[in-house]
């Protein structure tokens, strides 16, 4: 409230769509707004001044914060760019819930393979023309991911699973609807796939048959974001579940 009293009540809407850029008086502003705010968050509640309200509480305010000082430099960011500072983001986000909100809990995160692949810059686009071009889509996945920086810091703690389709549909972000594109044999989705239960899920960190096993060390395919990927599967996952069919999430 204080800061919309402050800035005027559109200036969300006026960050994002790019019309106050962040070297903007405004925007320099707004983002120290948000920079100083945790520590007088912190300082009201030590005063007892915040009734009501629990040190989670504030912890949680404070990240949100600071989430928003980095809006201004997001959305000023070209979109290519925008990929690695969201990921880099959203690993940090991930850091404060486990070590803050979370610490000595096990938590589960849900999110789209791409962002949670332990190594997603060692995957190789097996279609170009995915981004138009394929330096640009080369420099899209050189970017470091979520899953990377988490990995990184939490190496075994971590346990990663990735989530496949081997046919249906589903909802595009765009709130279309999309059929699973058809399946290569050396692909995931087919080699784990199941047809006759509803989904078939395998742990790579269990496996001991070296030769039925190989492949899950081997350049295998998969699909993210509907175009097909090359990858080491156990380098991206700890294990894969693969549904047998799938229906769009507005079914």
């Amino acid at each position: 409230m204080r800061a919309q009293e402050r800035f005027g009540p559109d200036i969300y809407d006026r960050l994002r769509r790019g019309k106050t850029n962040s070297n903007e008086p405004a925007a320099i502003e707004f983002a120290d707004f948000y920079n100083t705010l945790p520590a007088e968050l912190d300082r009201a509640y030590s005063r007892r001044s915040l009734p009501g309200i629990s040190a989670a509480d504030v912890s949680l305010a404070g990240r949100l914060a600071r989430i928003l000082a980095v809006q201004p430099s997001y959305n000023d960011a070209k979109p290519i760019e925008r990929v690695g500072l969201r990921d880099s983001l959203m690993a940090i986000n991930l850091e404060y819930l486990a070590e803050e909100q979370y610490r000595d809990q096990k938590i589960i995160v849900w999110a789209h393979n791409g962002h949670i692949a332990r190594a997603r810059s060692e995957a190789v686009l097996s279609e170009p023309s995915f981004f138009g071009i394929g330096r640009l889509a080369d420099r899209v996945l050189r970017f470091r991911w979520t899953g990377e920086y988490v990995s990184d810091r939490y190496g075994d703690d971590v346990y990663v699973v990735g989530l496949q389709m081997a046919s249906g549909y589903y909802e595009t972000i765009k709130g279309g609807e999309q059929r699973v594109r058809p399946l290569h044999r050396d692909s995931v989705e087919y080699l784990v796939e199941d047809a006759t239960v509803a989904a078939s899920f395998l742990d790579f960190t269990r496996t001991t048959d070296t030769v039925g096993t190989k492949w899950q060390n081997s350049p295998s395919k998969v699909l993210i974001e509907s175009y097909w990927y090359t990858i080491v599967p156990t380098r991206q996952y700890d294990g894969v579940l693969v549904v047998t069919h799938a229906t769009a999430a507005n079914k």
